[in-house]
């Protein structure tokens, strides 16, 4: 608890309020967030096309790679799709307050840790995986997502067309005898 409120004395409760950006494309940002209430979404634009790339809900972390890790601007946009209430906490105070305490240094491991498993995750999925796979997997593992993020973003999140997740839904409806 004692690394907890020295980490709760650093930052500060930020509300972002639906359709709102917390961290844009192109922005220096060296911001660690920690999604008290509310999903985002971190996207990034390609020819003009917004490819979403992972949904942080409740007691998720958001913060742009680019930024805390290579202080550049960060390469996703990350936009609340509900209205928002998060934690936030500059990475450079949160470091500094780690060189001198153990204990914070261990949370920051965790916190990046987290944040690096998150994206390796990611990348294995497109990988390893078929769009039905990646959509299955995303019904075990974070179930409630389905119901709070339009049918559009689900799809880029899966990296297929809505008509091909329409199409993809009905099939494992169907296989499930829910039709």
């Amino acid at each position: 608890v004692d690394a907890l409120q020295k980490i709760a004395s650093l930052g500060d409760i930020e509300f972002i309020s639906k359709k709102s950006q917390f961290i844009r494309e192109g922005q220096k940002d060296r911001r660690i967030a920690f999604v008290l209430e509310g999903l985002f979404r971190g996207y990034i634009n390609h020819n003009g096309e917004e490819n979403t790339l992972w949904f942080s809900r409740e007691y998720d972390l958001l913060a742009s790679y680019n930024g805390i890790l290579l202080n550049a601007p960060s390469k996703v946009t990350y936009q609340a799709l509900e209205d928002a209430s998060i934690f936030v906490v500059e990475y450079d105070a949160l470091k500094s307050l780690a060189q001198s305490d153990p204990e914070i240094a261990f949370t920051l491991i965790e916190m990046l840790e987290k944040l690096l498993i998150e994206s390796l995750q990611r990348n294995e999925r497109f990988m390893l995986m078929d769009a039905a796979t990646r959509y299955q997997n995303l019904i075990q593992n974070k179930p409630n997502i389905i119901q709070r993020v339009p049918q559009k973003l689900l799809a880029s999140y899966i990296g297929i067309t809505p008509v091909s997740l329409s199409r993809l839904r009905a099939r494992i409806h169907k296989k499930r005898g829910l039709d």
